[in-house]
């Protein structure tokens, strides 16, 4: 735009103050000029005003013309599309102790598109169940505030699920304008409290502990005949089916778990862990990670029997944490366990004995077992391995498997039907560590993956896969020989592969390049 070249101006009018005329403005030609000059600015200005107007409605009309989904599609259809779409970023995962989030504000941007887009994404409530909160003080703000009440009430009445994050404690915060909106927050959510269904924290205490409900109970009309007086409820604690919670004491969450049907729980004491099973009396998973300590919690000195656990994935920060956990409960339901003992020593018997007593006392339905970081004799496994007829996959990582274990399996898969058979129900089995075995016992379960019969005729009875983990960077390492490869190329796809750890490389086909370098070498040096 042009700008004057005394003042720089892009204005219309000059910023400067004219000065008042002396004269009578009907007699003084500039002043009069000026003033019809004016006019014509102030009818130009409310010409343009209206002109820009014009604008939004067109533009809408121009997104409802060009918009290929909305003349294709009815809006019922691009709602469930916009479902769809925000699935994807579904999101909470503390396996690695990481938070996964959605995209910021995920249906907001949806309705940034256009007019059309923004009301139907107002008017799904199920892209507005997953709440993802960071309470940071310094950019709480009276407009975020409103924005999660807005955004809680856009999802109705669906069950909601939460993640709450924050680095700060309350303590640090109190009084200042961030404290006093991250109060009004957690308000917010907690007036909705009926409706959790997922609660995942990553929070102090002081900020954990504030997640419950207060309500109040007042007379209505008809009850103020009976003369019914006002009444005070505090601490009706919400009561979520799913919960998530990562380095909290116990006591300090403010929880009724009598609803809770999966719990995931980590950096809890044993004693934790067991005040949670006598609570906690609908859980059918539950994903636990222990590690050394006490709360002082008193914990019955009778054996916890939970009858609707099915699910266990469990790890240690140190072995010897494993037997007090064990030995104190009882689950008859049972059928998935996974167990990361973390014996990085040199095994203790103990730990085993621990595991196999509480097999042997829970009297399991047990299908899948994965045991990590277990030093153990193989003969203490296979008596393990034996209280579990009904087991269909096992997984030992970082556990010593020897030819012992191996070859046991081959000898007793080929006897009869019996009632004491070695795992008459396995059909997958996987493990992986420094190599502890030999090639040798490797070939001689190929028959038990292909339906074959074994070295004195009897007939196998087939598993469906077998996967060996090896670490090629190990100096114990040796490549596959080419017997073993051959036996094992006459298996169909996928029925027995050996990777590398690290890199998940095929160790067969890198044997296999192996064996074919060195054959070049002997015909060359020939």
């Amino acid at each position: 735009m042009p700008t004057c070249t005394s003042c720089s101006t892009t204005s219309l009018e000059t910023a400067e103050d004219i000065p008042t005329c002396t004269k009578d403005i009907d007699t003084c030609a500039p002043c009069a000029k000026l003033k019809d000059l004016r006019k014509e600015i102030a009818a130009a200005k409310a010409h343009l005003a209206e002109l820009l107007g014009r604008i939004p409605p067109l533009r809408y009309a121009m997104n409802h013309a060009h918009d290929p989904l909305e003349n294709r599609l009815p809006p019922e259809i691009i709602s469930r599309i916009f479902v769809f779409y925000a699935s994807y970023f579904d999101f909470y995962s503390m396996e690695h102790d990481v938070l996964l989030p959605r995209p910021d504000n995920l249906p907001v941007t949806l309705g940034a598109v256009c007019k059309r887009w923004r009301e139907i994404a107002w008017a799904t409530p199920s892209l507005w169940t997953t709440v993802d909160v960071h309470l940071d003080p310094r950019s709480m703000t009276q407009e975020r505030s409103q924005l999660l009440k807005e955004w809680l009430e856009r999802s109705r009445s669906l069950p909601l699920t939460l993640v709450i994050r924050s680095e700060s404690s309350l303590s640090t915060c109190v009084g200042t304008p961030g404290g006093l909106n991250i109060l009004s927050i957690v308000d917010s959510i907690n007036s909705h409290s009926s409706r959790w269904s997922s609660l995942a924290i990553h929070a102090p205490s002081s900020v954990a502990s504030r997640l419950h409900l207060k309500i109040t109970i007042r007379p209505n009309a008809a009850d103020a005949a009976d003369n019914s007086m006002s009444s005070s409820m505090t601490d009706i604690l919400p009561s979520p089916e799913q919960v998530s919670l990562r380095g909290l004491r116990f006591r300090t969450v403010r929880l009724d778990w009598s609803n809770v049907i999966h719990v995931e729980l980590s950096d809890l004491f044993v004693d934790e862990c067991l005040c949670l099973l006598c609570e906690a009396t609908k859980p059918v998973s539950c994903n636990l990670r222990i590690t050394q300590g006490s709360d002082g919690h008193i914990v019955p000195q009778h054996e916890i029997l939970h009858i609707k656990i099915g699910s266990l994935e469990i790890a240690f920060s140190d072995a010897e944490l494993l037997g007090s956990f064990f030995s104190r409960i009882n689950l008859p339901a049972l059928n998935y366990l996974e167990c990361d003992a973390s014996d990085f020593g040199h095994g203790d018997q103990d730990t085993i004995n621990a595991i196999e007593a509480f097999l042997s006392r829970s009297v399991c339905p047990l299908q899948h077992l994965q045991l990590c970081e277990l030093r153990a004799p193989n003969a203490d496994i296979i008596q393990l391995l034996k209280l579990l007829s009904k087991l269909e996959s096992l997984y030992l990582f970082n556990t010593a498997v020897t030819d012992e274990l191996l070859d046991f399996m081959v000898e007793t898969n080929t006897t009869p039907e019996e009632d004491n058979h070695f795992l008459p129900c396995l059909k997958s089995f996987c493990f992986g560590g420094p190599q502890t075995f030999s090639w040798t016992s490797i070939r001689r379960l190929v028959p038990v993956l292909s339906s074959d019969v074994s070295e004195d005729g009897q007939k196998m009875r087939p598993w469906k896969e077998l996967e060996v983990g090896v670490r090629v960077d190990d100096p114990e390492t040796t490549f596959i020989d080419e017997d073993t490869i051959s036996r094992i190329d006459t298996l169909g796809k996928g029925r027995l592969t050996v990777v590398d750890i690290r890199t998940g490389d095929d160790f067969v086909t890198i044997s296999r390049k192996y064996h074919n370098r060195r054959s070049k070498k002997r015909h060359a040096a020939a």
